[in-house]
């Protein structure tokens, strides 16, 4: 249990500053400190980047709000929030950053021969480069799914591989040959 009497005078101002600003709270009887919903949900954004907004109550979207309007917090319209598609310009671009994985350059410009083509190496990024195809996918579903209120679980439908017109010419085609 923290108080606001336990810091240095000097923190006092700044302290106020977050419970003025409902990112901590202080407890009646006891005086402690603790975090508001407010400063929960910032630190999410800070940890993950990003909220996806569909999966939030109508409560936690008026609290979101509020972090907008108090400039705390911004919207982004944009399919890949900016850590994603900082993530994505890693893995697939030489441009950005220094140490990135360059998947897309290293096997779309072809700088050099492939001396193995069944090397270690490159299964490794054949599979990153599935991966990242799979996730990109599962984004634009989810963004689909949202926008449209269709393609969610309830609203699978699981196609037949192939249509009754072919399996009848087929059968058709097996008998003449």
């Amino acid at each position: 249990m923290v108080t606001i009497d336990d810091y240095d005078a000097a923190c006092a101002d700044l302290l106020q500053q977050l419970v003025d600003r409902q990112l901590i709270s202080t407890c009646e009887e006891t005086g402690a400190l603790a975090p508001t919903l407010r400063s929960i949900y910032l630190k999410a954004v800070w940890d993950k980047g990003a909220i996806a907004l569909g999966r939030c109550g109508d409560g936690d979207l008026a609290l979101i709000d509020g972090l907008v309007s108090d400039k705390m917090l911004s919207y982004c319209g944009k399919l890949f929030a900016p850590d994603e598609a900082a993530y994505l310009d890693y893995m697939f671009n030489d441009a950005s950053f220094p140490n990135s994985q360059g998947l897309r350059n290293r096997y779309d410009h072809a700088h050099t021969p492939i001396a193995d083509p069944g090397a270690a190496s490159i299964r490794t990024d054949y599979y990153r480069m599935l991966t990242l195809l799979v996730a990109i996918t599962l984004k634009i579903n989810d963004e689909l799914s949202s926008s449209t209120g269709r393609g969610y679980l309830e609203n699978f439908v699981d196609w037949p591989y192939y249509d009754e017109s072919v399996l009848g010419l087929f059968k058709t085609y097996c008998k003449e040959a």
